[in-house]
């Protein structure tokens, strides 16, 4: 799979545990091109959401 900064997946993280997020959600890769193309076997993704409720939270 060609990973590169940018991309969006959607990743399935399980029913939700006390207040940490669950269920299938999109996430941007952040981690850059450079690492995405070695052969690290990880990628470091940030969660979106649609929630403007928070969107002034650091």
């Amino acid at each position: 799979m060609n990973i590169k900064q940018g991309d969006i997946f959607w990743v399935s993280l399980g029913p939700p545990k006390g207040s940490e997020p669950g269920y299938r959600h999109p996430h941007v890769v952040i981690q850059n091109n450079l690492f995405n193309q070695s052969k690290i076997n990880t990628v470091v993704l940030c969660a979106l959401t649609s929630n403007l409720a928070r969107a002034r939270s650091p």
